[in-house]
């Protein structure tokens, strides 16, 4: 219960200050009682003046929270904004912890602590002295949507109390190292005035400036801001960054930028440091070479997007339409259905049934090398706690007769097969990962399905690689926009993988491509740094740049990367006449322009299998098979 002391509430207007929020036109003293506290919101602080740091309780009555129903009352947020200062020029101050009175409906007691530091307004820094503030009040009460772009609701004075130390910190921002590569980590620190405080200080965004031209807001990232100003947080210096395109190496600078809630139109930048680029290793420096294989995270993790085709030993399986998947062998197609998993799954918690009454649709297939009749399964499911749709997980199942009978990956224990993180196959092994807030447990066959062996290790890597594609997270699979986090692993030597970088599945297929036992290449389409290269094993990565591609519309961002067998870049970017695809053998410093009777200008979502580029050129049906397009590396 609110505690009122006494029951007279008196609130006195002086006129406001120049810059101040409108105070009341002259002085006056109203008395309220709480019984009969009248129709406008008031508020009074206490104590009503003090030195920097003090804390102070408002007290206040918000008179459209009295109408309210005692239910409706029982459900205000405890949210809302002070202003110190007001809000046009003073320091705003996200206030979560508003206790509302269930004896008086309507009034409330927030508090907030006195600022100890210059904060920032449109017109720049606000220097803390001595003198009458008005602490004014924002968004208090029922929700009301766009209310912080409203005028305030009521406000009282404060007297900020001397003296208060001279607050001569200049701005600051200060980059380490000033120079690097794109790719390199720079560490950010130094000091700016006081920005909203949403708990703590909001902090500001980081912006780049190149040849007179500013970059997208936020488009480096933000920094952190504690309550003595110090702001402190860390960037990668970017390959290129909108709307600037690729950055040039030479001298280049860094600035912090915010922009104001109350007016989202009004920014302002300060504290420019300088940064210079250095000129990053290029794809034609790194001279002719033939991976030793290519590997890629599209049919067996790529959950975002329809199963690609997959390629194995002379099998080729594809999934394109619900309730069944294509498969050919020795040239002839076979429809495989799905239908039996509806029952499999109902007692998993996971029912593959997506939508009432909908066929199982598998997201990804893998194969096993050698074993022609065994199939293993992604297959999109709903927890049964939701019923349907969304959200959506990928769940494991497997056939060694091709379709006659199915059976679920065995799930080890502590894991459930909603957390299934996709198939790694090697050589003949196959292995399902299942992961849990970062942890991940492996069921692995070496015998096309025939029996399973549970691990927490990975089984030994394909030629010595020291890399391995790490278990997507399951949950959702990148429904909400932001993809999910997946791991590249290196191996330790020691029985042991580690992280050794991540990505999300929004950028795209990732290729791995060994180039020798401690040395790979990384490509993906939309990634920052589309290609990087590690030559110890993983610990570190290094951005290789490409060249230009003459007539791309979006500068480097491609629509699609991959390697082939030989160790040739083909990418996808857009033209003014449309999409188009590109070819970049080792060492070589320009793009060729792949003929268009060799791949049409607009196919999307080709699949590379060794010296093959594969893509779907119709999707058929549950009765008539896909229509394939393979073409060979040697025709680009």
């Amino acid at each position: 219960m609110l505690a009122l002391s006494g029951i007279l509430v008196v609130t006195a207007g002086c006129g406001a200050a120049s810059g101040h929020d409108t105070a009341s036109g002259s002085s006056r003293v109203v008395k309220h009682t709480v019984d009969h506290p009248g129709n406008q919101p008031f508020i009074t602080l206490n104590p009503t003046s003090g030195r920097p740091g003090s804390i102070v309780t408002v007290t206040g009555y918000i008179p459209s929270v009295k109408d309210l129903s005692a239910s409706d009352r029982a459900k205000l947020a405890p949210l809302g904004n002070i202003g110190f200062g007001g809000f046009n020029t003073g320091l705003t101050i996200d206030v979560s912890a508003i206790t509302w009175s269930s004896q008086h409906p309507g009034y409330f007691t927030a508090k907030f602590q006195v600022p100890t530091q210059p904060w920032l307004t449109p017109q720049g820094e606000h220097a803390l002295k001595p003198g009458v503030y008005p602490v004014a009040i924002q968004c208090f009460g029922p929700m009301i949507h766009g209310c912080a772009l409203g005028p305030s609701q009521t406000q009282a004075d404060f007297r900020l109390m001397g003296p208060i130390a001279t607050q001569d910190r200049p701005i600051s921002l200060k980059l380490s190292p000033v120079r690097g590569a794109p790719g390199t980590s720079v560490h950010v620190s130094g000091w700016a005035p006081l920005t909203e405080i949403i708990g703590q200080p909001f902090g500001y965004q980081l912006v780049w400036n190149a040849e007179g031209k500013t970059s997208d807001y936020g488009s480096l990232g933000s920094v952190q801001q504690s309550f003595n100003g110090d702001i402190s947080g860390s960037f990668k210096v970017p390959a290129s960054v909108a709307p600037l395109g690729s950055l040039q190496p030479g001298p280049n600078s860094i600035a912090l930028q915010y922009i104001f809630t109350a007016n989202p139109g009004t920014s302002i930048t300060l504290g420019h440091a300088p940064f210079n680029i250095i000129a990053p290793r290029t794809w034609a420096a790194l001279g002719t070479f033939h991976p030793l294989y290519t590997t890629t995270n599209q049919a067996a993790f790529s959950f975002s997007q329809p199963s690609p085709v997959t390629v194995s030993d002379g099998t080729i399986a594809v999934s394109t339409t619900p309730g069944a998947i294509w498969l050919r062998q020795d040239g002839v197609w076979q429809s495989i259905s799905l239908s039996a998993l509806t029952s499999l799954s109902s007692g998993t918690g996971y029912p593959v049934t997506v939508f009432p009454g909908s066929p199982p649709l598998a997201s990804s297939i893998a194969l096993a090398p050698g074993f022609p009749s065994t199939l293993f399964l992604a297959v999109e499911a709903v927890n049964h706690q939701y019923g349907s749709a969304p959200p959506m997980y990928n769940t494991p199942y497997y056939t060694t007769d091709l379709g006659k009978s199915w059976n679920q990956v065995p799930v080890p224990p502590g894991y459930t097969v909603g957390e299934f993180g996709g198939y790694l196959q090697q050589e003949s092994a196959v292995v399902a990962y299942f992961i849990h807030d970062n942890q991940w447990a492996t069921e692995t066959t070496d015998n096309g399905g025939q029996s399973w062996t549970m691990n927490q290790h990975l089984p030994k890597p394909e030629l010595g690689s020291a890399l391995n594609f790490g278990a997507v997270p399951n949950e959702n699979f990148g429904q909400m926009g932001n993809g999910q986090t997946e791991q590249l692993l290196r191996d330790t030597r020691e029985g042991q993988w580690i992280s050794s970088t991540s990505f999300t599945t929004m950028e795209g297929t990732t290729t791995l491509a060994a180039l020798s036992v401690h040395s790979a290449l990384l490509l993906q389409a939309n990634n920052p740094y589309p290609v990087q290269l590690t030559e110890n094993g993983g610990k570190t990565w290094q951005y290789i740049a490409l060249p230009p591609i003459t007539g791309s519309q979006n500068g480097s961002n491609y629509q699609d990367l991959g390697m082939l067998a030989n160790g040739d870049i083909l990418a996808q970017v857009s033209l003014a006449s449309g999409s188009g695809w590109f070819v970049l053998t080792p060492g070589a410093s320009h793009w060729q322009s792949v003929p268009t009777t060799v791949i049409p200008p607009n196919t999307y979502n080709v699949t590379i299998v060794g010296k093959a580029i594969w893509w779907i050129a119709s999707s058929g049906s549950t009765t008539t098979p896909p229509t394939l397009v393979s073409v060979n590396q040697s025709r680009l």
